[in-house]
């Protein structure tokens, strides 16, 4: 009688531990299915900001970076294969995803310097003619000096540029002016800086109640 009962309550036990593991187990799944489906989330944000930086803002990835970012894709695609998201998958790709971002980062900041230094320069240049203007160009370039996969930054970015290039060409500018615009930005400029075109180009801009003459002090 007490060994029957106490079979009963050993099954009973046994059952119970079943559902324990069973209810832990899908507790678990539930967590990883949960992290799997962030980092896909992640993986196409920075896979159209990517896209969009490429197509609008001659960004290219390093072919290493690229072949890591294709390889990424693949073991995406392999982690539920079997039916179930594999949980060491999840945290090898979860790794592997904050390697290529890391990439990305160093990659777009040389690529920034190059692409914006040109035409940050003219625009610090042209400050004093076009302030308000200029000061809404460089902030709005400036907030995509560091990578972040936002794609509104970088649409700001390229608006930003394109708005710059205008603005440099609607003041008809030669390097020589430029030149001298650069120089009296700087404080340096005297009057051997300026020539025949320059003063042509303030006259023709209108521009003689905006730059002042000052001695220097010695």
């Amino acid at each position: 009688m007490i060994i029957d009962v106490l079979n009963k309550k050993i099954q009973e036990m046994k059952s119970l531990r079943r559902l324990e593991m069973l209810r832990d187990h899908r507790a678990q799944q539930e967590a990883t299915d949960n992290k799997y489906r962030s980092l896909v989330a992640q993986v196409q944000v920075f896979s159209n900001a990517l896209r969009y930086a490429s197509d609008n803002l001659s960004f290219v990835l390093s072919d290493s970076l690229q072949s890591n970012v294709s390889d990424l894709f693949v073991s995406l695609k392999a982690i539920t294969q079997s039916g179930f998201t594999d949980k060491d998958g999840v945290a090898t790709a979860e790794n592997n995803i904050k390697a290529i971002q890391s990439g990305i980062k160093k990659e777009w900041g040389k690529h920034y310097s190059i692409y914006t230094a040109s035409t940050v320069n003219t625009l610090k240049v042209i400050s004093g003619i076009e302030f308000d203007k200029v000061e809404t160009c460089i902030l709005d370039i400036k907030a995509a000096e560091i990578w972040s996969g936002d794609i509104e930054v970088l649409t700001k970015l390229r608006a930003a540029m394109s708005s710059a290039e205008a603005l440099i060409k609607s003041l008809n500018m030669d390097q020589e002016t430029i030149g001298f615009l650069a120089q009296m930005t700087a404080g340096k400029a005297t009057l051997l800086d300026l020539n025949e075109k320059v003063l042509m180009w303030i006259k023709r801009e209108s521009l003689e109640g905006k730059i002042r003459l000052s001695f220097i002090n010695k």
